[in-house]
């Protein structure tokens, strides 16, 4: 016969809110984690797109149509790893902000506070304390992903107007006459 008990069971009340203390502390750094890598990687998406569209911008008067259309589609290409990094790191730290509410010490509720500011647009606390509505339609998850969409949408734009149907031979004009002179003999 065995008489173990859990180490959550052979703890005093002391014990368990000082361990409940330590996985909310654990919790707040796990967000704090997600936070920064959240926008360590969409900072460098964002970098390589304004790069890409920068060269683009350089290029697209004088310079070959092709590299044009092929920085392009490497544009176009680069936003859905760039999406989907976006999704899966907020996805991420919507669990931790999650977790951490549900492990709120009796003393704070520091995220239960930040939603209803979040939803409501007041401040629990404090109602001096606002997100305009305009900024609440605007939330932050939704700015980065139009910001994505029109990364999309620019090279989209811009694989099409330099769409290989649409390369110009050197030696034809915009008005369809070559370049070469012709001698004519009398």
């Amino acid at each position: 016969m065995c008489f173990c008990l859990s180490p959550l069971r052979m703890m005093n009340s002391s014990d368990s809110k000082q361990a409940a203390d330590q996985q909310y502390g654990r919790a707040i750094e796990l967000i704090q984690h997600h936070v920064q890598l959240f926008w360590l990687v969409f900072g460098a998406f964002l970098l390589a797109e304004t790069m890409l569209t920068g060269a683009i911008a350089t290029i697209a008067k004088d310079g070959p149509d092709a590299f044009v259309f092929g920085v392009s589609i490497i544009g176009l290409l680069l936003v859905i790893p760039w999406w989907t990094t976006y999704r899966y790191n907020h996805a991420l730290y919507s669990l931790r902000v999650h977790e951490a509410r549900s492990l709120e010490p009796a003393e704070g509720s520091f995220f239960t506070n930040g939603k209803e500011l979040i939803e409501r647009g007041v401040s629990p606390l404090d109602p001096k304390i606002r997100i305009p509505s305009f900024a609440r339609w605007l939330a932050p998850r939704h700015a980065v992903l139009s910001l994505i969409v029109i990364f999309a949408v620019s090279f989209l734009v811009i694989l099409l107007a330099y769409r290989p149907s649409k390369w110009r031979d050197p030696n034809v004009t915009t008005s369809g006459l070559t370049n070469s002179t012709t001698i004519v003999s009398p």
